[in-house]
């Protein structure tokens, strides 16, 4: 969450804080456009060499496979992927 969050500071977009305007706008902006899913994707060297730049793929995994913790889903994050 944090490489997506400091990737949109630095390209100058203003993404919700999640203290200001509440975790679920953060949320939302997460799994707009598969921000988390490609964020993940960058940070994570194993799961960039499994999928390289398949989305789907990823996110396929991210729903049936992927783990809840600091470098897995967020809370609720699969959810809101399954209902895109």
């Amino acid at each position: 969450m944090r490489h997506a969050y400091r990737t949109a500071l630095i390209a100058e977009d203003e993404p919700p804080s999640p203290f200001l305007e509440g975790p679920d706008a953060f949320l939302a902006w997460l799994a707009e456009d598969d921000r988390w899913l490609r964020a993940l994707g960058e940070i994570r060297h194993d799961l960039h060499a499994a999928f390289g730049g398949d989305v789907e793929a990823l996110r396929a995994w991210a729903t049936t496979k992927g783990l809840p913790g600091p470098h897995g889903l967020p809370a609720g994050g699969a959810q809101q992927l399954e209902a895109r």
